[in-house]
């Protein structure tokens, strides 16, 4: 779909999210219910951040203390994201009752998809179905400050005091280089969050998008930042439940924004 439009991406990002919106024009057929991208955008934690980093803008405070959506940085970066379905029409609904991953996968009805890397492992497991064509894996375009980068991750607990050694034995395996790099090639994700994991020779060779983004973020990504009073749950579900508004078009990004920080900030203080 990409290719048979003239488009070509590179895959080192190196390029602009207004030549992605060139690109993404070429490739639309309204008429034929084929389109060029449809964003992930519910969760402001997950790709919200990636989105308004893009600008320069943050969800959170380094601190974890307040939210800080109403920047003009932020709020540019929600509304590229809306326009993308208001205005840009890379996708004609951003609340589209399909499936997302059928229309990639399957269908041959979207061109383009958002992911974090762990889906290549997934795309480039031997033996695969989910996919019958090459796929393409890129890294997203520079926004006005570059590309956008959130660290994410999952945690693991123990309620047995007595098993305290065991588990720690546990924690080590599961976190070291050789289990970052196996975990790629069982199809189960990213590499973890260890950059001799990232840059073993192995994995540089399973695919280009690993030493690309290594060679964008030498340093990792950017900063995992959470709550300082630990109440993401309920942060979470203010903030998004007032940016929701926003997504379908019922109110202006100013006002949404605005909102939300002072639901999500109500929640930080307490």
């Amino acid at each position: 779909m990409v290719e048979g439009n003239g488009v070509t991406i590179p895959a080192d990002g190196n390029w602009t999210v207004d030549d992605f919106l060139s690109a993404s024009q070429k490739i639309v057929k309204r008429d034929q219910d084929i389109w060029a991208f449809w964003p992930d955008f519910a969760d402001v934690s997950e790709f919200g951040v990636f989105w308004v980093r893009q600008f320069g803008g943050e969800f959170l405070d380094e601190a974890g203390k307040r939210v800080v959506l109403d920047s003009p940085e932020a709020r540019a970066g929600l509304e590229w994201v809306y326009n993308l379905g208001a205005k840009q029409l890379t996708f004609d609904n951003l609340y589209r009752d399909a499936n997302k991953d059928q229309m990639f996968e399957q269908q041959g009805k979207l061109a383009m998809r958002s992911t974090t890397p762990g889906l290549a492992a997934e795309y480039r497991k031997p033996g695969q179905e989910r996919v019958k064509f090459d796929v393409g894996i890129a890294m997203f375009p520079k926004g006005p400050k570059g590309h956008g980068t959130q660290a994410s991750g999952s945690a693991m607990g123990f309620t047995n005091p007595a098993k305290q050694e065991a588990v720690w034995e546990w924690l080590k395996f599961v976190s070291n280089k050789e289990n970052g790099i196996e975990q790629v090639f069982g199809g189960a994700g990213s590499p973890g969050g260890r950059t001799d994991s990232w840059t073993d020779g192995k994995l540089l060779a399973f695919d280009p998008i690993y030493t690309n983004i290594v060679k964008a973020f030498p340093q990792g990504a950017g900063s995992l930042r959470l709550p300082a009073n630990f109440r993401r749950t309920a942060l979470l579900k203010a903030v998004n439940d007032e940016l929701a508004v926003y997504w379908k078009g019922q109110t202006s990004v100013a006002d949404a924004t605005t909102k939300a920080v002072q639901a999500g900030n109500a929640i930080l203080s307490q």
